[in-house]
């Protein structure tokens, strides 16, 4: 995905060993993303997530999704808490973004940060939220220590999960 408006994509032919231009749908509101480079790019399933990058200036913030089924863009109703490019992003088995460090500002100093933000793609699982909390409270109470847990009757890949 280049620097100009993604209202057309190339897609690879894996068996065919060569490139296709495809036109994409815009959001019925927003229309297309515009271009932009340097920007933070991850797929979950059939679905491609765009965020922040750069273009003509201008450094940006906003999040997009392509379904690669229909080709159809839809605008997301939410921002990264900062505009950024050449930043890192990462998205998990059960869905969670990762967007970490990027650049803020135009200025020479680069202005690079090292912030790292966390965001939802989808509802996870109950047994994922689950282990987030009990991940989150044991750094603070002995009482969620792995032996504790583990005599609640917690299953070994949930302990796992939770500790690793």
């Amino acid at each position: 995905m280049g620097g100009h408006m993604l209202q057309m994509i190339h897609a690879f032919h894996m068996s065919e060993h060569r490139w296709e231009v495809l036109e994409t749908h815009r959001d019925p509101l927003w229309g297309y993303p515009c271009g932009r480079c340097y920007h933070g790019f991850v797929q979950q399933g059939s679905r491609v997530f765009i965020m922040g990058g750069y273009n003509e200036g201008q450094i940006l913030g906003d999040m997009w999704r392509l379904e690669l089924r229909t080709l159809c863009w839809t605008a997301l109703c939410c921002h990264l808490p900062q505009n950024v490019y050449f930043h890192s992003t990462a998205v998990t088995t059960s869905g969670c973004l990762y967007c970490f460090g990027g650049v803020r500002a135009l200025q020479a100093d680069c202005s690079r940060t090292a912030d790292l933000y966390k965001m939802w793609l989808c509802v996870p699982s109950l047994e994922v939220m689950c282990c987030e909390a009990v991940r989150h409270y044991a750094r603070h109470s002995p009482l969620f220590s792995r032996q504790h847990l583990a005599r609640y009757g917690l299953p070994k890949n949930i302990l796992a999960s939770i500790f690793s």
